[in-house]
């Protein structure tokens, strides 16, 4: 049992790696994420392992999910309400929000001041200090300025430029990303380990090589989009033959990927 405990513990960071990279990469730090992984976990505990019908009780989520009762009932009051974003960003976003809402850093207009680098007065690096946690000032602003948050004026001061952290853009890839494919993949995955062993499993496959050079690769990548396109549009008109007027509560679907990167 130990060995299997292991295993998935192992395979879980492994699919981990590919998230922390995209998260990361969209100004999202563990304390967020951390925040919606509770829950996550306190909803399925809530919702999936229930007595006789029932939702789960607060002491019953706390032994699954390994939370205190008093965190899990934080949760539990929380799951129909927006995330509390002010109180989980990291230290870069968190410093940008606070550029924007605290008065100390606002001119009279309530506009964000330019601010020295370090000075008696308000500085950037009061802020830092501040709003930052523990990270020096120095690498907070290191990172702002290489994601173009924060820019340096003529005068020497420096100008924020955007509210929010994202290094590398892209929130609609994003959305779409989570919503129409890891979350389907993750839940097929999910039902064909937890499912009824009487049922078929749900088509998950998959093909890949890392014996292709990269000529070979270039064409592989050109075939299977070649193909992949004329067999969604195929499924596309099967369905839109076979749809009734109003939605169920049945979805159902094909999701393909390409795999691509290092070995």
């Amino acid at each position: 049992m130990e060995n299997d405990r292991s295993g998935v513990m192992a395979a879980c960071e492994q699919f981990m790696i590919p998230i922390a990279r995209m998260l990361l990469g969209l100004g999202i730090g563990y304390k967020e994420f951390s925040e919606i992984s509770k829950r996550a976990f306190v909803r399925v505990a809530t919702n999936d392992y229930g007595l006789r019908g029932r939702p789960t009780n607060t002491s019953r989520v706390a032994v699954l999910t390994g939370l205190t009762r008093k965190e899990v009932k934080r949760v539990k009051d929380s799951l129909d309400t927006e995330l509390n974003r002010n109180s989980k960003m990291g230290p870069a976003s968190t410093v940008l929000h606070f550029w924007h809402k605290d008065p100390k850093f606002l001119d009279t207009t309530g506009n964000p001041l330019d601010l020295q680098i370090d000075s008696a007065t308000e500085s950037f690096a009061q802020l830092a200090k501040l709003y930052g946690g523990d990270v020096p000032p120095g690498a907070l602003l290191l990172e702002l300025q290489r994601t173009g948050a924060v820019i340096k004026t003529s005068e020497g001061k420096l100008k924020v430029t955007t509210r929010y952290f994202l290094p590398s853009g892209g929130t609609e890839r994003f959305v779409d990303a989570v919503s129409l494919s890891l979350e389907n993949l993750a839940h097929t995955a999910s039902q064909n380990i937890l499912g009824d062993e009487n049922k078929s499993p749900h088509l998950e496959r998959f093909v890949w090589s890392d014996r292709i050079d990269e000529e070979t690769a270039i064409k592989f990548r050109l075939t299977a989009k070649e193909k992949a396109i004329d067999l969604l549009e195929y499924l596309d008109d099967w369905i839109a033959a076979n749809e009734i007027a109003e939605p169920t509560n049945t979805r159902i679907g094909l999701g393909l990927y390409i795999i691509d990167g290092p070995n």
